[in-house]
């Protein structure tokens, strides 16, 4: 993954996770796990766009 988005998906990730403790609607092993659900998306995002560009 290019440099230049590693920040913005770090940014994004953070944003969600800080949205979902704030809300306080998920009890704390549903967030947890919405969150690795989450981070699931974002590393299958990752690989998938990396091995486009070989």
């Amino acid at each position: 993954m290019p440099r230049g988005i590693r920040p913005f998906v770090v940014l994004t990730l953070g944003v969600i996770q800080t949205i979902i403790t704030f809300e306080g609607t998920l009890s704390s092993w549903w967030t947890r796990i919405f969150i690795g659900a989450l981070l699931l998306v974002f590393i299958i995002l990752q690989k998938v766009l990396t091995a486009r560009r070989r």
